[in-house]
């Protein structure tokens, strides 16, 4: 799977397994976020909360740990390339800090400050006052305050990489958010004049002010996008396609699921926005947000097929079936050469696509590995909160031979059971053993706050 390092350290040169596990962690939280989302279904509402609160279950309190612990022994922080976007609630918001923006070195974020933040957002799902308000007032207020420093584009951009790096609850919220910026951007001069038009006439003055004002746009009759806004949105267009080409170029059924996930809320939330600030879309326009709309329904095709647990339309092999009769049907409506299907509809991998269902790569027709597996079967398994802890018994080390946990099996291991001090055990012993010292006492570190906390506990 490829999951690019977010994570560096004071000397990543002389921790660099130990990043490597973290990194693969947060990874996994991102492909959370981005396949469970709540899509107005109220109907699934008590089941969505239920797949949630089994993330959450697994993966809050160990991640959090595992962060902070780091954080002191390693220096743990984001590596400059990570452009991960982060927002601050309240109660996580330093002095002096940003209140919204991306993760990098100078920002001083940290990971622990940057996942209690995300779970919160997550969390606000489970409380009975949960409403879609809340989710598009986060998303707005940490808009604007990029908006204000950063202008238009880079606002819009902003709260579209929110949806990608599964940071948004609901794509409504986003959409929303995203109308805001894109009306108010066609009726001002200035990023300052945009805020102030949306948040009563001035600038929030304080901490306080940025995070409790209302919003307010008024009517939006006789309204049209301003060509600065016309090409923002024009920019999240040209982005849709940029990620169908990101699904395309997957190497591993993780990373393909995964980019499915990222683009599926991504197209959801650009058809949103458009159809609420384009009352008369051109043609061309029409053309492109119709082939995203028949995109999403292949991509929940994919979806109920990888859901399935066995037959001729399950998994991969049934997904390839049903791009094969979806290229068939267009091929019998004049696309005798497959240029449109390629263009339009093709999601997987070409080298992929071409195989047969029964010459697929055995990575490819599996189901998900150990490095996304708590995260799938949070958002797709059958029912989330009676699953064992194990998951599909083959993704768990086998230990039935006393034998002690090392390279893969102890990867597996911390993938799928971070909270276990037992594990970072292992880990410290096999770090020491290859000639990794300081990674071995951090790795100690962590087991040992993991003992004291659950000694404390009981």
């Amino acid at each position: 799977m490829n999951t690019a390092s977010l994570l560096t350290a004071g000397e990543p040169e002389d921790v660099e397994p130990l990043l490597e596990v973290v990194n693969g962690l947060l990874h996994e939280v991102c492909v959370f976020g981005r396949m469970c989302r709540l899509w107005g279904d109220m109907d699934a509402e008590a089941e969505q909360k239920e797949r949630v609160r089994y993330f959450m279950d697994r993966r809050h309190k160990s991640l959090g740990q595992i962060t902070a612990v780091l954080g002191d022994a390693i220096g743990l922080r984001f590596a400059d390339t990570a452009h991960l976007p982060y927002r601050h609630i309240q109660y996580t918001w330093p002095p002096g800090q940003p209140l919204a923006g991306y993760v990098s070195t100078t920002s001083g974020v940290s990971p622990y400050v940057w996942l209690s933040d995300f779970f919160s957002h997550w969390w606000m799902l489970l409380d009975e006052e949960f409403s879609e308000d809340g989710h598009f007032l986060r998303v707005l207020r940490s808009a604007l305050w990029v908006c204000d420093t950063s202008g238009l584009c880079a606002a819009l951009d902003y709260v579209a990489d929110l949806v990608v790096t599964g940071q948004v609850v609901e794509a409504g919220a986003a959409a929303k958010a995203a109308v805001y910026l894109l009306v108010a951007g066609s009726r001002t001069d200035s990023p300052q004049e945009l805020v102030a038009s949306i948040t009563g006439g001035r600038l929030p003055q304080s901490r306080e002010e940025w995070l409790v004002f209302y919003p307010a746009l008024g009517d939006l009759e006789g309204f049209r996008l301003s060509r600065e806004a016309g090409a923002a949105l024009e920019s999240l267009v040209v982005r849709g396609w940029s990620l169908v080409e990101h699904a395309r170029a997957a190497t591993s059924l993780d990373e393909w699921l995964s980019s499915l996930a990222a683009l599926e809320g991504f197209l959801k939330f650009v058809g949103l926005t458009a159809s609420l600030v384009v009352s008369s879309p051109s043609t061309a326009l029409r053309a492109i947000l119709s082939q995203f709309e028949e995109i999403v329904c292949d991509i929940t095709v994919a979806w109920v097929d990888m859901e399935l647990d066995s037959g001729p339309d399950s998994g991969m092999r049934g997904f390839l079936r049903f791009a094969h009769g979806v290229e068939e049907s267009l091929t019998r409506q004049g696309d005798t050469a497959s240029q449109r299907f390629r263009r339009e509809r093709l999601l997987l991998p070409p080298s992929i696509y071409s195989s047969s269902a029964d010459s697929l790569p055995p990575e490819w027709n599996e189901p998900p590995t150990w490095r996304i597996a708590v995260a799938w079967e949070a958002c797709h398994g059958s029912d989330p909160s009676s699953a064992p802890t194990s998951l599909w018994p083959a993704r768990e080390p086998d230990m039935s031979e006393g034998l002690p946990l090392q390279g893969t099996h102890l990867r597996q291991a911390l993938a799928l059971h971070p909270e276990r001090p037992q594990n970072w055990q292992a880990l410290a012993s096999a770090l020491l053993a290859s000639g990794w010292p300081r990674a071995a006492d951090a790795a100690f570190a962590v087991a040992d706050h993991m003992l004291r906390c659950a000694t404390f506990k009981g």
